[in-house]
């Protein structure tokens, strides 16, 4: 069964890393790259839905 929505193929469509998508939609990361080396803080996030064009309400 999968997980992806459509908020995630427009994402996907946008540029985003497929593991910022999963952070968005809240899918905790399993890998040890993700959970160790990869920044999912708030700035980062917010860096990279702004880089995008993403908005929450259209």
């Amino acid at each position: 069964m999968s997980t992806e929505t459509s908020e995630d193929t427009e994402m996907a469509s946008l540029g985003v890393d497929s593991s910022y998508i999963d952070a968005f939609a809240g899918r905790v990361p399993e890998s040890v790259l993700e959970k160790h080396y990869l920044d999912y803080s708030p700035r980062k996030l917010k860096q990279i839905y702004d880089d995008a064009g993403l908005t929450v309400l259209e």
